[in-house]
């Protein structure tokens, strides 16, 4: 036996407890597919809206609204951060392994979303440049360590809950319920992306080019979308 096989083989079980095994019928369940993804994408979202709003009633005495997209109670990073959860909750069996993964890969995600937005949209949703140990003000420490920590909740707790209700959903409603979602889900996204990219281009003086500009410009402008994104920074200046 090569020493592949010693490491990946599966008559080798007893060597490696920190990989997740599953029966059969459990593969069944475990099986992953876009509606799958797009299901722990959703919940995650709105999971992340409720973990921030309880976290910044007790940090300042009141609830912040920190939500992401125009309609609805959703902060899309945490649902990207579900489903690198996801993957590793089908991995990984070993709470050691799973808090650095999530750690890991949660402070990735983190990085790359504040990136995305600055870049794409000139604000952000956090800045801890303020919070020792950070790195360029997108993630800290102390804020990667909550990746992990939710990340064993998630993967312990949550995920194969969330799995089984997909797995026992009856078919044809769970296809129609996820068909109304994801289409409704692309056009906050889209809608969204369209609002803060006019807002940025207003700030530079550029005006409508086209239908959809200005019917964005009309419905929401500074103001409006001010009031729906107050956690949001500009920052403008940096991405001229």
């Amino acid at each position: 036996m090569g020493i592949f096989d010693k490491l990946f083989g599966n008559s080798d079980i007893k060597k490696r407890p920190w990989v997740q095994y599953y029966t059969k019928e459990e593969k069944k369940i475990k099986k992953c597919n876009f509606y799958t993804y797009f299901w722990v994408f959703f919940i995650g979202s709105v999971f992340g809206f409720i973990y921030e709003s309880i976290l910044s009633y007790f940090q300042f005495g009141h609830i912040i609204n920190k939500q992401e997209l125009l309609f609805g109670p959703f902060m899309p990073v945490y649902g990207i951060g579900a489903i690198v959860f996801l993957y590793i909750s089908n991995k990984f069996k070993s709470i050691s392994i799973i808090f650095i993964l999530t750690t890991l890969f949660g402070s990735i995600v983190e990085y790359l979303y504040s990136f995305m937005q600055e870049y794409l949209f000139g604000v952000v949703s956090w800045d801890y440049s303020f919070t020792s140990l950070n790195i360029n003000g997108r993630i800290a420490l102390l804020y990667s360590l909550g990746w992990g920590f939710l990340g064993i909740i998630s993967c312990k707790f949550f995920m194969p809950y969330i799995q089984k209700f997909i797995f026992n959903y009856p078919k044809i409603q769970f296809k129609v319920t996820s068909y109304i979602l994801i289409i409704f889900m692309i056009f906050n996204i889209s809608i969204t992306s369209i609002a803060l990219y006019r807002k940025k281009q207003r700030y530079f003086n550029v005006p409508p080019q086209n239908i959809l500009s200005k019917i964005v410009d009309k419905y929401y402008p500074d103001s409006k979308i001010n009031s729906i994104f107050e956690n949001q920074k500009i920052v403008y200046d940096k991405v001229k």
